[in-house]
């Protein structure tokens, strides 16, 4: 396994891992496998960018559960999925359109607070 140090760069430039990558993220002792790239998510009312969509490792998806986190809060690469010359192009394409768009990045950190208060306003939590 080698470790996610992540150096920050422009929008659009950083290297996506393969999809089937399976990842520590930082806060977290759950291990997820990697099944999108580039997800735009609509949040509150706006859109957001997320570098990946993941499911729990092994259980998989469980029911609609997808979670999303970015490139930054990857601690540790368990595996990298299987990559080829379809995958590069992918990828190419990929920075091309996050480079393009005019879509923030979201932050987790602030997003999970932002739920939270919502949460205990609707009384749940």
């Amino acid at each position: 396994a080698e470790s996610a140090e992540v150096v920050e760069k422009q929008k659009g430039e950083m290297d996506y891992l393969p999809l089937g990558s399976v990842v520590l993220v930082k806060g977290t002792d759950t291990k997820f496998m990697i099944i999108a790239r580039a997800m735009c998510i609509h949040v509150g009312n706006e859109d957001k960018l997320f570098d990946y969509g993941a499911c729990p490792f092994p259980t998989g998806i469980i029911g609609d559960k997808v979670v999303y986190f970015n490139q930054r809060e990857i601690e540790k690469i368990l595996f990298q999925g299987y990559s080829d010359d379809d995958d590069l192009h992918m990828r190419q394409v990929l920075h091309q359109l996050v480079k393009e768009a005019d879509i923030a990045y979201a932050d987790p950190k602030k997003l999970s607070e932002q739920l939270a208060k919502g949460a205990r306003r609707n009384g749940v939590g």
